[in-house]
This record gives C-alpha cells, sequence and structure tokens, in this order.
C-alpha cells in the first residue's frame, strides 16, 4: 500500500525531469497532459497533472481502494483499488460534496 499526491504542474516536462532526478525513477506511465510515478522509497505513486487549476497546488490526495470522499474541509482524499490501466478513469464521489455539512468516511 501507498499514499498517493496528485500535483498540478505548469510545465510537465520541467516537472517529469526533476521528480525523475529527485526519486531517482522515471515514470511509470505519461500521457499528454499527465504523468504518474510509483516510487518504491519512500512507497509513494506521483501524480502530475499539467495546466488544471493553480499549478504548484495539491489536485488531490489518495490512498489504493476505490472512491472518492472529502475531508472536513473539503479536500479531496481518492481511495481505490487498481485492477488494470485505463484511458479514462472513472470517479465516484461519496460523502458530502465541499461546503456541505458532514464529512463520511469509506465503510
Amino acid at each position: 500500500m501507498r499514499l498517493q499526491l496528485a500535483l498540478n504542474v505548469a510545465d510537465l516536462d520541467e516537472a517529469v525531469d526533476f521528480y525523475t532526478r529527485m526519486f531517482g525513477v522515471g515514470p511509470a506511465k505519461t500521457r499528454p497532459g499527465y504523468a504518474n510515478f510509483a516510487i518504491d522509497q519512500p512507497p509513494l505513486k506521483l501524480v502530475l497533472f499539467e495546466g488544471q487549476e493553480e499549478s504548484g497546488s495539491i489536485n488531490h490526495l489518495g490512498v489504493e481502494t476505490e472512491t472518492w470522499v472529502h475531508g472536513p474541509e473539503g479536500t479531496r482524499w481518492e481511495w481505490y483499488v487498481k485492477k488494470a490501466d485505463a484511458e479514462q478513469l472513472e470517479n465516484v464521489i461519496i460523502g458530502s460534496q465541499p461546503g456541505a455539512s458532514g464529512t463520511c468516511c469509506p465503510s
């Protein structure tokens, strides 16, 4: 099991180069505007999204199970189980939406 950190970046090529040097491993998957790294030490899945929202900000946080939840301040957590690679991911929202009272966790 590993945590996932997804970041918004302004320049994907520059970010891929930086994180490749930082963690000593290249990306496991790349697509236009997207790259992900499967890092053993520390156990981390690092995901980069180019041109989405504010550069340098967190896109979402995750742990490998199955659905999305929102923290008390609207922080998105993705809980998922990786079954296979797909070109398009489908997300299921559970619990409260940002701005709504209360939060929920997977059962």
